[in-house]
């Protein structure tokens, strides 16, 4: 599925327009803190570490 960023795209049709995204990005700051988020994520779970990092809205 191609992406862009663009109201044209060469040679492909725009069937849909989804708007404005956003995203958010969060550092590391600590190692420890860091391979614990990265477990919990594995096996499922809200990551509080990167959930208190960034402005959730």
């Amino acid at each position: 599925m191609p992406i862009t960023t663009q109201s044209t795209f060469p040679d492909r049709e725009v069937r849909e327009s989804l708007g404005i995204s956003r995203g958010n990005s969060v550092r590391a700051r600590n190692i420890g803190r860091d391979i614990t988020q990265a477990l919990r994520n594995l096996v499922g779970g809200e990551l509080l570490v990167y959930g208190t990092a960034v402005k959730l809205e």
